[in-house]
């Protein structure tokens, strides 16, 4: 039911999720590092997705406990 695009943005956002619960490491970065790593073009994009698909801002989504 949803977009190929938002799919891709969905599996990128699962794949941050799971790298910061599994790589201590990955929590020290930036979220322009994190929006990078992830395979968004920017900080933007990882925003929008964050906010189109979760309803929260990119920062509330990652680092949220």
């Amino acid at each position: 039911g949803q977009s190929f695009p938002d799919f891709v943005n969905s599996c990128r956002l699962t794949y941050l999720k799971d790298e910061l619960s599994h790589n201590p490491i990955w929590k020290k970065y930036s979220i322009d590092a994190l929006a990078f790593e992830a395979g968004f073009g920017n900080r933007q994009a990882l925003h929008f997705a964050c906010k189109k698909l979760r309803g929260i801002t990119a920062a509330q989504f990652l680092f949220k406990s």
